[in-house]
């Protein structure tokens, strides 16, 4: 098993990965294939389709992360489910400072086995939710880059991670493409929330498929009061 089309499509989006990176990826696929039978952690589950969909989708998110922070960088993936955009970027990028947030249990066993297997070193998991974990000062504005792909509308993901960015830093949300309507419906919670829109990228992953990147700077300290508690985001977005 050799993970031709994300091997040949990473060095597009400036990505030149070595050996052991690719043997990681493999066993990160079996791995996943392993537990889906057990969890429900992804419907993509064909090796060509986890590449695209799933490794290569986590990849876009590579060029937009200062070549500063790959040694010395923090990085929280939020709503991080099996892994992704964190687990593919910590395998790019094996000098990020990485922590992942899941709000299920079952997920964690599996991204701890990960952890374990790939000898992910600065991985830090963590079972809770980030309404809750964005009010702990222990991870409140601690992080330079914080990820998140797919989970909800922009202006809430905004208010579930921007807290977590220092000032200076930055969000990555990855999403499906046509989102100009969302986009503008969430500039007043990005302002509110202490931070600035900023460009929003169509990344080709393969001929077939393109992801969004939206990047949001931290630009001032989020108020206290947010984010709100756990499900006020989703149902009354700011």
């Amino acid at each position: 098993m050799y993970p031709e089309i994300l091997v040949k499509e990473s060095k597009k989006l400036g990505i030149d990965l070595n050996n052991n990176q690719i043997k990681q990826f493999v066993v990160y696929y079996n791995l996943l294939e392993e537990w889906n039978k057990k969890i429900n952690l992804t419907s993509i589950t064909e090796f060509r389709s986890v590449q695209i969909k799933h490794f290569l989708d986590s990849l876009a998110t590579f060029n937009s992360i200062p070549s500063i922070l790959f040694n010395t960088g923090s990085l929280i993936d939020i709503g991080t489910g099996a892994g992704f955009p964190g687990i593919p970027l910590k395998i790019a990028l094996p000098g990020l400072k990485l922590t992942l947030l899941e709000s299920t249990k079952k997920k964690t066993y599996f991204l701890e086995t990960v952890s374990k297997v790939l000898k992910l070193n600065s991985t830090t998991i963590i079972n809770k939710r980030a309404e809750d974990l964005a009010h702990d000062i222990n991870f409140r504005e601690k992080y330079d880059l914080a990820t998140v792909r797919a989970v909800g509308k922009l202006a809430m993901i905004s208010e579930l991670c921007l807290p977590f960015c220092k000032i200076g830093g930055k969000l990555l949300a990855l999403k499906n493409p046509n989102i100009e309507y969302e986009i503008k419906n969430a500039e007043h919670a990005i302002n509110l929330l202490g931070g600035k829109l900023g460009k929003t990228k169509n990344i080709k992953l393969t001929e077939n498929k393109i992801t969004s990147l939206i990047e949001v700077f931290k630009q001032k300290q989020t108020n206290n009061k947010y984010p709100r508690k756990p499900g006020i985001p989703k149902k009354y977005p700011l």
